[in-house]
């Protein structure tokens, strides 16, 4: 189940978009089996993916945990920061060959 994140919509869709300056961000949320939801940003960088993410948070249900696949190892420090700061707590944090894995709680 893909959900539309963009700030304004509430239905559900296949993927969300992002405007950058240059380009479009496509990312699509995942629910899987076990209900946790998956968001993949592998390959993109930057403050706007907290936000996204934080926007993301905001969509699914009370008490779902996010996990959140990244490979930008300065995410981290803007992925702490926004999360904490907004309530939300990081679960797990693990690091990969090349990548990183977040979960969070929307309490």
């Amino acid at each position: 189940m893909a959900l539309l994140l963009a700030q304004a919509a509430d239905t559900a869709a296949d993927t969300a978009e992002i405007p950058c300056i240059r380009n479009t961000i496509r990312l699509e949320l995942k629910k899987r089996e076990d209900g946790t939801y998956e968001l993949d940003v592998r390959s993109y960088e930057g403050p706007p993916l907290a936000l996204f993410i934080l926007n993301t948070l905001k969509k699914i249900e009370r008490g779902s945990l996010l996990l959140v696949l990244y490979d930008d190892p300065s995410s981290r420090d803007n992925f702490e920061a926004a999360f904490n700061r907004d309530g939300y707590k990081i679960v797990e944090m693990q690091k990969g060959a090349g990548e990183f894995r977040m979960t969070i709680k929307k309490d």
